[in-house]
């Protein structure tokens, strides 16, 4: 989501929400953990971060994706459930006062404390993706190809298309400060993975991503039209696969019914874009308005709409990139900002500014495969 130029001082809000810090599997231990009182209600049906689900008209669990939930869902409080933020049943068990909340959980293996903050933790043992909303690790779709992908506007050689080893939670977050230069440590071009690789590690989130909102999830179907609708807006557009995949996961998760968040325009849709008009969901979280199927045109013309633009002055991914004024790979980075705020901070910093401050090392990210693992980005916090 973004914001145009004109209102780049307001803060804005993604509908993909950063992933708390989790707890890896392993030997059983209680945690004590201090109250949050700086924590209000989630009106948005997003926890973590400052909203707590509890008291929420979305549901009083926190998934490990930062949703508000029904606490009788093990989608959202059975595993990966984040006491910090809602209620968590299922393995683990939850008694919240206003001194101090107690959690006894069978599936943490190291665990840090710190006072005021969520509960955050380490380990060899990454969680799988089937907590993320709904559990549904058997309904995995398979969309690799053999042959590797042409990407439109990339003139670096693509990661290797070999799937095998590859899983959702395999790539841990690492988070990235600056202005995208690789001698910063942001990756480089050639870092990124295929896009049937990002495909195969997000195929579990695409597949669950839109139960949060109270609608179908993606079928096989729909899945399979968001690539080719990837693939031949980015051939047409001439910006690579790969980063449309990046902002379109960092959007909505992926949902082909996602709903529209209004705040000075409307931003609907896979891409959240400026005032589309491809959308598969014109009602809002609170009240949705799904279409299911969603018909390949209309997948076709959310990612056109976010890629392309929907006007002069409208606000793209072709837009922000030519704004990054660099032919570097930080021009991805610095046009991931631009598509989330409007603009840079005058720092030349990504992290600084208005909205979604992970929002640059988050698409950074993805692009090297995160998907599950924990994010480790504190800088929304701050």
């Amino acid at each position: 989501m973004h914001l145009p130029n004109i209102a780049s001082a307001l803060l804005v809000r993604s509908l993909y929400s950063e992933q708390p810090p989790n707890a890896t599997q392993h030997s059983a231990m209680s945690v004590a953990m201090e109250p949050r009182s700086d924590l209000t209600v989630s009106t948005d049906g997003l926890c973590s971060g400052t909203q707590t689900c509890l008291g929420s008209q979305f549901g009083e669990s926190c998934s490990e994706w930062g949703f508000c939930g029904d606490s009788t869902d093990s989608a959202y409080a059975g595993e990966g459930c984040q006491p910090s933020f809602g209620k968590c049943a299922g393995s683990s068990t939850l008694s919240i006062s206003a001194s101090q909340s107690t959690v006894s959980l069978s599936t943490f293996l190291t665990v840090t404390v710190t006072a005021g903050s969520a509960c955050t933790a380490s380990g060899t043992t990454p969680l799988a993706s089937t907590s993320a909303p709904p559990a549904a690790a058997s309904e995995a779709i398979s969309l690799s190809s053999p042959s590797a992908p042409t990407f439109a506007g990339s003139s670096s050689t693509p990661a290797s298309t070999a799937t095998s080893g590859l899983s959702s939670d395999s790539v841990q977050y690492t988070e990235h400060l600056g202005t995208g230069e690789p001698n910063e440590g942001w990756p480089t071009e050639s870092s990124w993975l295929s896009l049937d690789q990002l495909f195969e590690v997000n195929k579990n989130l695409m597949s669950t991503s839109c139960k949060q909102w109270n609608v179908a999830d993606n079928s096989a179907a729909e899945i399979a039209d968001l690539k080719s609708s990837i693939e031949t807006v980015s051939k047409s557009s001439s910006v690579d696969a790969r980063f449309i995949l990046a902002i379109m996961l960092q959007e909505s998760n992926g949902c082909v019914r996602a709903p529209t968040t209004t705040y000075s325009v409307s931003n609907p849709g896979l891409m959240q874009s400026y005032q589309g008009s491809g959308t598969c969901n014109p009602g809002t979280a609170a009240a949705p308005q799904p279409v299911n199927p969603c018909p390949a045109s209309e997948i076709t013309q959310m990612i056109k709409d976010g890629t392309d633009g929907t006007g002069e002055g409208t606000t793209s991914l072709t837009a922000a990139l030519a704004k990054a004024g660099t032919s570097d790979v930080s021009k991805y980075y610095k046009a991931a900002r631009i598509y989330n705020s409007g603009s840079v901070d005058v720092s030349g910093l990504l992290q600084d500014g208005v909205a979604t401050h992970c929002y640059s090392s988050d698409v950074a990210n993805r692009l090297l495969g995160w998907s599950a693992a924990p994010s480790k980005c504190t800088l929304n916090a701050s």
